[in-house]
């Protein structure tokens, strides 16, 4: 299974879970240009650039943080950007956040990805 099915399948049981606790509307016809299976659009990926740059260069978790705006923005993207504003989106955020960085391997591809989001 590639990445990209994991991801998919992550992002389908979240909206599931959502969908079944009434935060959000099950997905009618999609034609939202933010949805991940096609690609973010380029003004979610730019803002998702410069939040992480605006880190403090210093912060010894800046990759990790970077990382989360990054996975905050795909979530949305794919869920609904009006959940960016909902506390237990935040939450799960914080959650899957988390239990991704306890797989080693995973957690090193999150550095990376984190990195290459601060370097200028």
């Amino acid at each position: 299974m590639t990445a990209i099915t994991q991801i998919s399948e992550l992002v389908s049981i979240i909206r599931q879970q959502l969908v079944a606790g009434g935060r959000v509307r099950a997905p009618a016809k999609r034609d939202n240009k933010l949805v991940a299976s096609k690609g973010a659009s380029p003004k979610l990926l730019d803002a998702v650039v410069v939040r992480a740059r605006a880190l403090q260069s210093d912060d010894p978790h800046r990759n990790r943080k970077a990382f989360r705006i990054f996975l905050e923005a795909t979530l949305a993207a794919e869920l609904g950007e009006e959940l960016l504003n909902d506390a237990a989106f935040q939450e799960l955020v914080d959650k899957v956040h988390e239990q991704m960085g306890l797989d080693p391997s995973i957690r090193e591809v999150m550095e990376k990805a984190g990195a290459s989001l601060t370097t200028k």
